[in-house]
């Protein structure tokens, strides 16, 4: 008679349970396998897509000039200026040439109209001074400006010439409700050179963007007169000083690009001599 060992009936009937659960034990453990570190904590930090990027703060400019809203060197600048990047140009100027105006106001209201400079830009047009201009916009504009910007004049504001520029008299108004401001007179005779009066203005403002959008720059008028050289020589450059309290012997009109002279002392000094003039201006 046979005997059987008990042993060996419960291992044949655990086998196939025992090999089921360690196919099962090893799937489990090769999924969990196959899971890249990174994909375990890429939901717990915030994805490159999701970052904030800061959007440049847009600059706001107003420009004015006193020679009217057909001005050639209005046209050149309001195009130059709304071409460039995260720049908003507003356009409100004299309906007439308000030269020698200086910082004058009208007692009461002036009329506006809807207009186009010369090459369609949208205007503003004021039947006042160029510091009626500045105060209608800053009354009536939907945002403040971060800088006045009036010109180009044509004809130069050295010496005594700028206090009765209207176009100094619209940044003084500006500087006054607390706006830095840039003015910018061409040098006669015509032609005028609004090719380098605007490279200028773009300059000044790509330099001091920074601090018009954050309001650090201090509210007083630049001064910026540019030489022609049409008679010799070239221009040479930007040269910081003061405006000259009296013309002298000197002709404000005598521009001699080709001269060096031994003393540069007021801004008269340097446009006779081929110089562009930078002179700070309080608002007073």
């Amino acid at each position: 008679m046979s005997h059987r060992e008990p042993t060996t009936a419960c291992t044949t009937l655990w086998l196939p349970v025992v090999l089921v659960l360690a196919a099962l034990f090893a799937v489990g453990c090769s999924s969990a396998a196959t899971v890249p570190a990174e994909s375990a904590t890429t939901s717990l930090s915030p994805s490159a897509s999701t970052t904030a990027i800061a959007k440049p703060v847009e600059l706001v400019v107003l420009i004015t000039n006193d020679d009217g809203v057909e001005a050639v060197g209005l046209d050149v600048f309001a195009r130059a200026l709304g071409d460039l990047d995260n720049t908003t140009v507003h356009v409100v100027v004299p309906r007439e040439n308000q030269s020698g105006a200086g910082d004058l106001e009208s007692d009461g209201a002036v009329s506006t109209a809807p207009g186009r400079t010369i090459n369609n830009v949208e205007a503003t047009i004021i039947d006042g001074t160029p510091g009626d201009a500045v105060s209608w916009a800053l009354r009536t504009l939907d945002v403040t400006p971060h800088v006045v910007i009036a010109g180009p004049n044509e004809g130069q504001n050295i010496g005594v010439f700028a206090e009765q520029s209207a176009i100094v008299g619209a940044g003084k108004v500006a500087a006054r409700a607390d706006i830095p401001s840039l003015a910018i007179g061409l040098g006669v005779p015509a032609p005028y050179d609004f090719r380098q009066g605007t490279q200028v203005a773009i300059d000044w403002l790509n330099a001091n963007r920074e601090a018009l959008v954050a309001e650090t720059l201090p509210a007083e008028v630049t001064l910026i007169n540019i030489p022609n050289c049409v008679d010799g020589g070239s221009y040479k450059g930007l040269l910081e000083i003061p405006v000259a309290e009296t013309f002298g012997d000197r002709d404000p009109f005598a521009t001699d690009c080709t001269s060096e002279p031994d003393v540069i002392a007021d801004d008269v000094d340097a446009f006779l001599s081929g110089y562009g003039s930078v002179s700070k201006i309080a608002a007073e």
